[in-house]
Protein backbone atom coordinates (compact mmCIF):
# COMPACT_ATOMS: atom_id res chain seq x y z
CA UNK A 1 0.00 0.00 0.00
CA UNK A 2 2.88 2.36 0.77
CA UNK A 3 4.16 1.99 -2.81
CA UNK A 4 0.71 2.72 -4.23
CA UNK A 5 0.34 5.83 -2.05
CA UNK A 6 3.83 7.01 -3.02
CA UNK A 7 3.25 6.47 -6.76
CA UNK A 8 -0.24 7.97 -6.92
CA UNK A 9 -0.01 10.65 -4.27
CA UNK A 10 -3.43 9.57 -3.02
CA UNK A 11 -3.79 8.98 0.71
CA UNK A 12 -4.34 5.37 1.83
CA UNK A 13 -7.61 6.37 3.52
CA UNK A 14 -8.89 7.79 0.24
CA UNK A 15 -7.93 4.65 -1.67
CA UNK A 16 -9.66 2.44 0.87
CA UNK A 17 -12.75 4.68 0.80
CA UNK A 18 -12.94 4.55 -3.00
CA UNK A 19 -12.98 0.74 -2.91
CA UNK A 20 -14.72 0.25 0.48
CA UNK A 21 -11.70 -1.55 1.93
CA UNK A 22 -8.39 -3.24 1.08
CA UNK A 23 -10.18 -6.34 -0.24
CA UNK A 24 -12.28 -4.17 -2.58
CA UNK A 25 -9.15 -2.48 -3.90
CA UNK A 26 -7.48 -5.86 -4.42
CA UNK A 27 -10.57 -7.24 -6.20
CA UNK A 28 -10.54 -4.21 -8.54
CA UNK A 29 -6.88 -4.85 -9.34
CA UNK A 30 -7.62 -8.51 -10.10
CA UNK A 31 -10.48 -7.54 -12.41
CA UNK A 32 -8.29 -4.98 -14.19
CA UNK A 33 -5.52 -7.55 -14.66
CA UNK A 34 -8.01 -10.06 -16.06
CA UNK A 35 -9.51 -7.48 -18.43
CA UNK A 36 -6.15 -6.37 -19.80
CA UNK A 37 -3.23 -8.75 -19.41
CA UNK A 38 -5.22 -12.00 -19.37
CA UNK A 39 -7.15 -10.95 -22.48
CA UNK A 40 -3.82 -10.33 -24.25
CA UNK A 41 -2.35 -13.60 -23.00
CA UNK A 42 -5.31 -15.72 -24.15
CA UNK A 43 -5.92 -13.86 -27.44
CA UNK A 44 -4.51 -16.72 -29.58
CA UNK A 45 -6.98 -19.15 -28.00
CA UNK A 46 -9.85 -16.92 -29.14
CA UNK A 47 -8.55 -16.43 -32.68
CA UNK A 48 -10.64 -18.60 -35.04
CA UNK A 49 -8.14 -18.08 -37.86
CA UNK A 50 -5.52 -20.11 -35.97
CA UNK A 51 -5.34 -23.88 -35.90
CA UNK A 52 -5.54 -25.46 -32.45
CA UNK A 53 -1.79 -26.05 -32.53
CA UNK A 54 -1.08 -22.41 -33.47
CA UNK A 55 -3.51 -21.11 -30.84
CA UNK A 56 -2.09 -23.13 -27.96
CA UNK A 57 1.47 -22.53 -29.08
CA UNK A 58 0.71 -18.80 -29.22
CA UNK A 59 -0.64 -18.90 -25.66
CA UNK A 60 2.44 -20.71 -24.37
CA UNK A 61 4.82 -18.42 -26.24
CA UNK A 62 3.07 -15.33 -24.84
CA UNK A 63 3.26 -16.78 -21.35
CA UNK A 64 6.94 -17.62 -21.77
CA UNK A 65 7.84 -14.14 -22.95
CA UNK A 66 5.43 -12.14 -20.74
CA UNK A 67 6.30 -13.77 -17.44
CA UNK A 68 10.03 -13.62 -17.93
CA UNK A 69 10.55 -10.20 -19.52
CA UNK A 70 13.12 -8.01 -17.79
CA UNK A 71 11.47 -5.07 -16.06
CA UNK A 72 8.25 -6.91 -15.26
CA UNK A 73 7.30 -8.53 -11.97
CA UNK A 74 8.48 -12.12 -11.74
CA UNK A 75 5.86 -14.74 -12.51
CA UNK A 76 2.13 -14.17 -12.69
CA UNK A 77 0.12 -11.66 -10.68
CA UNK A 78 -2.74 -14.16 -10.21
CA UNK A 79 -0.42 -16.85 -8.84
CA UNK A 80 1.48 -14.47 -6.59
CA UNK A 81 -1.80 -13.01 -5.35
CA UNK A 82 -3.16 -16.46 -4.57
CA UNK A 83 -0.04 -17.27 -2.58
CA UNK A 84 -0.33 -14.03 -0.60
CA UNK A 85 -4.06 -14.13 0.17
CA UNK A 86 -4.87 -14.55 3.84
CA UNK A 87 -7.33 -17.14 5.14
CA UNK A 88 -9.61 -14.25 6.16
CA UNK A 89 -9.92 -13.17 2.51
CA UNK A 90 -12.31 -15.87 1.33
CA UNK A 91 -13.92 -13.57 -1.24
CA UNK A 92 -10.54 -12.79 -2.85
CA UNK A 93 -9.58 -16.46 -2.84
CA UNK A 94 -12.90 -17.28 -4.52
CA UNK A 95 -12.38 -14.56 -7.16
CA UNK A 96 -8.89 -15.84 -7.95
CA UNK A 97 -10.15 -19.43 -8.18
CA UNK A 98 -12.95 -18.32 -10.51
CA UNK A 99 -10.47 -16.57 -12.82
CA UNK A 100 -8.21 -19.64 -12.94
CA UNK A 101 -11.14 -21.96 -13.67
CA UNK A 102 -12.41 -19.62 -16.41
CA UNK A 103 -8.98 -19.54 -18.07
CA UNK A 104 -8.73 -23.32 -17.95
CA UNK A 105 -12.25 -23.68 -19.37
CA UNK A 106 -11.36 -21.35 -22.24
CA UNK A 107 -8.35 -23.48 -23.15
CA UNK A 108 -10.28 -26.75 -22.82
CA UNK A 109 -13.10 -25.40 -25.02
CA UNK A 110 -10.54 -24.51 -27.69
CA UNK A 111 -9.06 -28.00 -27.47
CA UNK A 112 -12.56 -29.52 -27.78
CA UNK A 113 -13.16 -27.51 -30.95
CA UNK A 114 -9.82 -28.77 -32.25
CA UNK A 115 -10.82 -32.35 -31.48
CA UNK A 116 -14.08 -31.94 -33.41
CA UNK A 117 -12.11 -30.55 -36.35
CA UNK A 118 -9.71 -33.51 -36.26
CA UNK A 119 -6.77 -31.46 -34.97
CA UNK A 120 -6.19 -33.67 -31.90
CA UNK A 121 -5.16 -37.30 -31.96
CA UNK A 122 -8.16 -39.52 -31.23
CA UNK A 123 -6.70 -40.74 -27.93
CA UNK A 124 -6.19 -37.21 -26.55
CA UNK A 125 -8.73 -36.02 -23.98
CA UNK A 126 -9.04 -32.22 -24.38
CA UNK A 127 -9.89 -31.75 -20.69
CA UNK A 128 -6.83 -33.70 -19.54
CA UNK A 129 -4.53 -31.91 -22.01
CA UNK A 130 -5.92 -28.49 -21.08
CA UNK A 131 -5.68 -29.12 -17.34
CA UNK A 132 -2.14 -30.42 -17.77
CA UNK A 133 -1.04 -27.37 -19.76
CA UNK A 134 -2.55 -25.01 -17.17
CA UNK A 135 -0.83 -26.95 -14.36
CA UNK A 136 2.51 -26.86 -16.16
CA UNK A 137 2.35 -23.13 -16.81
CA UNK A 138 1.27 -22.61 -13.21
CA UNK A 139 4.28 -24.47 -11.86
CA UNK A 140 6.54 -22.47 -14.16
CA UNK A 141 4.97 -19.12 -13.16
CA UNK A 142 5.16 -19.93 -9.45
CA UNK A 143 8.83 -20.83 -9.90
CA UNK A 144 9.56 -17.47 -11.52
CA UNK A 145 7.64 -15.67 -8.78
CA UNK A 146 9.59 -17.46 -6.03
CA UNK A 147 13.02 -17.07 -7.62
CA UNK A 148 12.58 -13.74 -9.41
CA UNK A 149 14.85 -14.96 -12.23
CA UNK A 150 14.64 -13.48 -15.72
CA UNK A 151 16.53 -14.82 -18.70
CA UNK A 152 16.05 -16.72 -21.92
CA UNK A 153 16.67 -19.92 -19.98
CA UNK A 154 13.69 -19.09 -17.75
CA UNK A 155 11.48 -19.22 -20.84
CA UNK A 156 12.71 -22.71 -21.61
CA UNK A 157 10.39 -24.06 -18.91
CA UNK A 158 7.48 -23.68 -21.32
CA UNK A 159 9.19 -24.41 -24.61
CA UNK A 160 8.79 -28.22 -24.39
CA UNK A 161 5.06 -27.80 -23.70
CA UNK A 162 4.77 -25.88 -26.95
CA UNK A 163 5.48 -29.14 -28.82
CA UNK A 164 1.95 -30.16 -27.76
CA UNK A 165 2.06 -33.90 -27.86
CA UNK A 166 -1.13 -35.14 -29.47
CA UNK A 167 -1.98 -31.90 -31.27
CA UNK A 168 -1.63 -32.08 -35.02
CA UNK A 169 0.19 -29.28 -36.81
Amino acid sequence: MADLVAETGVAAASLYAAFDNKAGLFAAVIERYAATFSVHLYAPINDPALSTFEAVKGLLERAASSFSEPGTPAGCFMYSAAAAVSPASAAIECLLRHKRIAAEALLIERLHRGAVQGELAAEVDPAVLGSGLIARTGRWRRGLWRTGRRSDSDRSGLRPAASLSGVRT
